[in-house]
């Protein structure tokens, strides 16, 4: 059996909007495709390998391309068995893959995706879903303050140098907290690997940190008669299920003192 850690990639993306020509302004204004005179584009991209300290990043070129952030990321994602971001599945996943459809550059059909933000609406019941808000409630210093509009169009309207790398700060920011937040909720979620399988372990070991360090706690009978036998690893403290021929693997692995 291949042993091997898990690569997780933790990741976001800042983007720009499409600049437009109007008559007016307000709220039921009504703007079509042929208004567009800028087309939208990523402005940088952030990411972090899990047991990794450094953040990386890449921006847009100074003609505002953002070709060569397709070109970087793609293989790093493509390296990843799952990749960590907050709304990623609706936003910063499909950006890529829009960007690089229009740039006519290849990218994965497939992403094994890990969205926190559905974790939170899914999983939990916060006053708010928001990365900024789940960070400061958990003991967090939330989103940084990159300078709001301004900041904004000194990037967009005037390539401004500066503004940019206080904006690559922001989304580093974002990234460091997006990490933070998901090890705080991955004892309250099911993992979406099996990390001990991965370590090349048995189906019994922890599917959240791969552990054999176990105990039983018991096993559940639904109503039509399944069985599933509880099991917690001491290592991490998560709690999870096995089916009764894997709890039988690990009776026999305990008897010859594998584990």
């Amino acid at each position: 059996m291949e042993q091997r850690k898990l690569k997780r990639l933790y990741f976001d993306l800042e983007t720009s909007p499409n600049i437009v020509w109007t008559y007016a302004i307000g709220y039921n204004i009504s703007i079509n495709h042929g208004q567009i005179m800028q087309e939208r584009a990523i402005v940088c991209a952030c990411w972090k390998w899990e047991h990794e300290d450094v953040v990386h990043s890449i921006t847009w070129t100074k003609g505002k391309d953002d070709k060569r952030i397709i070109k970087a990321i793609t293989p790093i994602l493509e390296q990843a068995d799952e990749v960590v971001a907050h709304n990623g599945d609706r936003f910063d996943i499909k950006w890529l893959r829009t960007r690089a459809f229009l740039h006519r550059l290849p990218f994965p059909a497939y992403i094994k995706s890990i969205d926190t933000l559905k974790k939170a609406r899914g999983k939990f019941l916060f006053n708010s879903n928001r990365l900024d808000y789940i960070s400061k409630v958990t003991g967090g210093h939330g989103k940084l303050d990159y300078g709001g509009q301004g900041t904004l169009n000194k990037i967009y309207l005037n390539n401004d140098q500066e503004a940019l790398s206080q904006y690559v700060e922001y989304c580093k920011v974002d990234v460091i907290e997006l990490e933070r937040i998901y090890k705080l909720m991955q004892p309250y979620i099911e993992p979406d690997t099996h990390v001990g399988v991965m370590k090349g372990n048995e189906r019994y070991s922890c599917p959240q940190c791969g552990s054999v360090n176990l105990k039983r706690k018991g096993k559940r009978v639904s109503k039509s008669g399944t069985v599933r036998y509880r099991m917690n690893c001491k290592s991490c403290g998560y709690t999870y299920s096995i089916a009764p021929n894997v709890h039988k693997w690990y009776i026999e692995d305990k008897l010859d003192g594998k584990v």
